[in-house]
């Protein structure tokens, strides 16, 4: 039987509910070895909050327990998920859960001693909530109890209707992300995409890498990843605006060694995904979830301190071999910090870490993003153009553009500096993730197979060592070519019996399934382009 309660106790059963919902994360992390990375996310716990609000003052028996319900489900095949993969469950994931229940059922069972305790982690904050909502009841007038349910609704709804308008990158979990936070993008996703394809494709016909390791190994490795920069926007690289002045004194000075660089994708996640798994070949999708030749992995296995730091969101490292990664900073763990000083907090976080040992670092920046007046804006007093609200659309957003570049070039110059002080030998690489359109033929953004989007800057700092030779052998640099030369710095050899010296492939901005991919081929002439073309196509030519 329901006890009636003062209407003010809504406010602290909320904030119980809150933590509650919060919990199973943490109980994984306190009761077992799972890797469970899942950090307090102040957005989401808002969110969470006002939902919990809405339910208890709404007092619908039914709704409650059954949100609370299908959220538990969800929780208990996340964690399950991350007890036995390592990593939280992704919308190409769920319709592998079902198409394959058999096995899924049979090797759950195998394990069931071995991650019981998961039943723990879901059925005591769960348990508790229902507990609560079924003992307690909170008396409102008829018109705020519609009102929260009508708040109930729209903040459930809110996830499947974004995932019928984007694609699956918005979706990908977040391994710093709450489960909760996880499920709802995974199943909201699926859901609204029964009938898609987002499937991993991986051909029978690519021989596996060879690695080896030895002893002559770089003491730091700083890979310095821009967000949407193409290199004919830097002054750098002979664009007529000096929009990055410092890395064009340090080109002119020989201290930088400037490549055209071949993106991987032409999204952020694909991009990343297959830079930082070397998936050259298309059809190789099985790399981005295996790790078979992740990078991390392999330098952890020559003994590197490993890091990503970023100031974009976490769900960038749902392929990127979270568990490989010691230091794991993202614009979740510092929204204040990123708020206030954009790219340029990392440069705090940089100051925290020990540089003692040998350290392998991907830094992630969001300077050049769009909106790119949004990033610079309360940290250049003076912006070098002109990006007042009645300039038309094309000057306006390409003066954004180059003031943000200029922002850039400041933190990568502070990043170098910061660079050249740690011991031993090191090598900084700057790069973008891929191109963009602004304004050419009234294009804006990227997601996009063309050159534009293909097109990145790849720029290599080397501290007490010499640049290679083979490096001025050619123009052009793909981001596989880059990350098989970072891998040698760290005594990493890589031979992949699948590579065309000269042949390069670019994935289109699915991460999985029958994506579209673009091959490029370096001629005397520069680069030419075949036709776009989906996996499935090009594995039938392959036959």
């Amino acid at each position: 039987m329901s006890q009636a309660i003062s209407r003010t106790s809504v406010f602290v059963l909320a904030a119980l509910s809150t933590v509650l919902l919060s919990l199973d994360d943490f109980l994984q992390q306190w009761l077992t070895e799972a890797s469970n990375y899942a950090e307090i996310e102040w957005n989401f716990v808002l969110t969470v909050y006002v939902l919990s609000l809405a339910m208890w003052t709404a007092n619908i028996r039914w709704i409650n327990n059954s949100i609370l319900a299908v959220f538990g489900l969800f929780s208990a095949v996340q964690l399950s998920n991350i007890a036995y993969f390592g990593q939280p469950l992704n919308p190409a994931d769920l319709p592998n859960l079902f198409a394959d229940a058999g096995e899924v059922w049979q090797t759950g069972a195998a394990s069931f001693s071995d991650h019981w305790l998961v039943l723990i982690c879901v059925l005591l904050p769960y348990g508790l909530l229902i507990w609560l909502h079924n003992r307690f009841k909170i008396e409102c007038h008829s018109g705020w109890r519609w009102l929260s349910l009508i708040l109930i609704v729209a903040i459930l709804a809110s996830k499947p209707i974004r995932a019928t308008e984007r694609s699956m990158s918005f979706f990908m979990a977040g391994p710093t992300r709450s489960s909760l936070h996880n499920s709802l993008n995974a199943w909201s996703f699926y859901l609204t995409h029964l009938n898609s394809s987002d499937t991993v494709i991986q051909s029978d016909n690519h021989q596996p890498y060879d690695f080896s390791y030895n002893d002559n190994k770089a003491a730091h490795i700083w890979l310095v990843v821009a967000d949407s920069l193409p290199s004919q926007r830097l002054s750098a690289y002979g664009y007529p605006r000096d929009n990055s002045p410092n890395l064009r004194q340090r080109v002119e000075s020989g201290e930088m060694l400037t490549k055209r660089g071949i993106a991987a994708g032409v999204s952020t996640i694909v991009s990343l995904s297959n830079m930082i798994n070397l998936s050259r070949e298309p059809a190789q999708q099985a790399l981005l979830s295996n790790h078979h030749n992740n990078i991390y992995k392999h330098a952890k296995q020559q003994g590197y301190q490993t890091l990503w730091l970023s100031s974009q969101e976490s769900k960038l490292l749902s392929f990127l071999g979270a568990r490989f990664i010691d230091i794991k900073t993202t614009r979740e763990d510092h929204p204040l910090l990123f708020a206030k000083r954009g790219d340029l907090g990392l440069l705090d976080i940089i100051d925290q870490q020990d540089w003692s040992q040998p350290s392998f670092a991907v830094i992630n920046l969001r300077t050049v993003h769009s909106p790119y007046a949004a990033n610079y804006d309360g940290l250049m007093a003076s912006p070098p153009w002109d990006d007042s609200a009645e300039l038309e659309r094309f000057t306006r957003e390409n003066n954004s553009y180059d003031n943000a570049v200029f922002l850039l070039d400041q933190s990568i110059d502070a990043l170098v500096e910061a660079f050249k002080k740690l011991p031993g030998e090191g090598y900084l690489i700057f790069t973008g993730d891929h191109g963009q359109f602004l304004g050419e033929d009234n294009r804006w953004g990227h997601n996009k197979l063309e050159p534009q989007v293909i097109d990145v800057p790849i720029m290599i700092l080397a501290k007490h060592a010499d640049l290679n030779t083979e490096l001025t052998q050619s123009q052009w640099l793909s981001h596989y070519e880059m990350m098989v030369w970072i891998a040698d710095k760290m005594g990493i050899n890589i031979n992949n019996p699948n590579n065309t010296v000269g042949q390069h492939f670019v994935k289109g901005s699915k991460l999985l399934g029958d994506n579209t991919i673009l091959s490029v081929t370096e001629t005397n002439t520069g680069l030419h382009y075949g036709k776009q073309q989906l996996i499935s196509e090009w594995l039938q030519q392959k036959q």
